[in-house]
């Protein structure tokens, strides 16, 4: 069942990747440049400017779990926010990768970039997972029938562990080590 969820979860983040990849949308120009700021990334990147990898390694791993727990949580709610989530995540993915190759940067250089921290994505699909386990499990509850037992639970715990683990690890070789293959 795990494996299924996984794979859904996969499949819900990559259909918008593929399609970001394959449009291509021309930048536009935008007076108010406020109205476009993302708080997140200016404060990622004023930390890298300055140097400061304790900063940005805490920046990063907040933001990744943040996303990660939306993931999860939304399961008690039919996972309507895991679905939207992985649209909106694989959409975000794929517009970072094609917008910095439509600037002319080579696909070499953007993928010697972000390999190194790309694990974290099978952590970001591991949330997606448990989202819908929780999901299953209150559908079952809602039919009458066993739901949420220990072995589940277990299975829930040990997956959360493991995306903890990934996002601490890909955020600090992307605050370590990937930050400097840009620099």
């Amino acid at each position: 069942m795990k494996l299924k969820f996984f794979l859904l979860s996969f499949a819900i983040w990559l259909v918008p990747f593929i399609i970001r990849l394959s449009v291509h949308i021309e930048p536009s120009v935008n007076e108010n440049h406020e109205a476009n700021t993302n708080i997140v990334v200016e404060n990622i990147l004023k930390s890298i400017d300055e140097h400061n990898a304790d900063t940005t390694f805490a920046l990063i791993f907040k933001n990744n779990m943040k996303s990660c727990l939306i993931n999860i949580l939304a399961g008690v709610l039919f996972s309507v926010g895991t679905v939207v989530n992985l649209l909106i995540n694989g959409f975000a993915s794929a517009n970072v990768f094609r917008s910095v190759y439509d600037l002319g940067f080579p696909l070499t250089s953007i993928l010697k970039t972000t390999l190194p921290h790309s694990f974290e994505l099978i952590g970001f699909w591991l949330s997606g997972t448990v989202g819908f386990m929780i999901t299953w499990q209150v559908v079952r509850f809602m039919r009458g029938k066993e739901a949420f037992s220990a072995n589940i639970i277990k299975q829930i715990g040990v997956l959360v562990l493991i995306i903890v683990v990934l996002i601490l690890g890909a955020a600090y070789v992307e605050a370590n080590i990937s930050v400097n293959i840009i620099q």
